[in-house]
C-alpha cells in the first residue's frame, strides 16, 4: 500500500493510541506516537515536520495545548488536529482563539470512517494554506 502521509499522534490512554493508530495504519498512514507531551515535542524536533500531528488535550508533562504552541513556534506551518473531550474549557477557547485553523475533533465513541475524513481534511487544509 502506497503511504497517503506521515502522521504523528500522541494520546493519553492506551485505547486512544491503539484504535487510532490501527485506523490510520490501516488506511496507508505512515504513524509514529510518542508516551507523553515532552517526549511528542522531542520526537518532533526530531523527526518532524509531519503531515499532520495529532494529539490529545491531555498529556502527562507538556499537555496538548503546550505542545501544539511550541511545534508552532518551531514550524508556524505544521498542521495539528486535537482530540479531546473538554471543548468547551477556557484553556480550549483561549487556544482556539490563538490557533483558529487547528481543528479540534470530540473524543469518544469515534468511528473509524468519521476519524479518517477528519484526519484527511486538516491535511487538505493545511496544504491548501502553504
Amino acid at each position: 500500500m502506497q503511504r497517503k502521509a506521515r502522521a504523528a499522534r500522541w494520546a493519553r490512554t492506551s485505547n486512544i493510541k491503539s484504535g487510532v493508530t490501527a485506523t490510520l495504519t490501516n488506511s496507508g498512514y505512515e504513524v509514529e506516537s510518542a508516551s507523553d507531551g515532552d517526549e511528542a515535542f522531542r520526537l518532533y524536533r526530531k523527526r518532524g515536520p509531519y503531515d499532520l500531528v495529532l494529539t490529545d488535550r491531555h498529556h502527562p508533562g507538556m499537555d496538548g495545548l503546550d505542545l501544539a504552541a511550541a511545534i508552532r513556534q518551531e514550524n508556524p506551518m505544521q498542521a495539528i488536529a486535537f482530540f479531546t473531550a473538554d471543548v468547551h474549557s477556557e484553556p480550549v477557547y483561549a487556544f482556539r482563539r490563538k490557533f483558529q485553523d487547528i481543528p479540534v475533533l470530540l473524543k469518544g465513541a469515534v468511528q473509524a470512517s468519521h476519524l479518517l475524513k477528519f484526519v484527511e481534511a486538516a491535511i487538505g487544509a493545511a496544504k491548501s494554506q502553504r
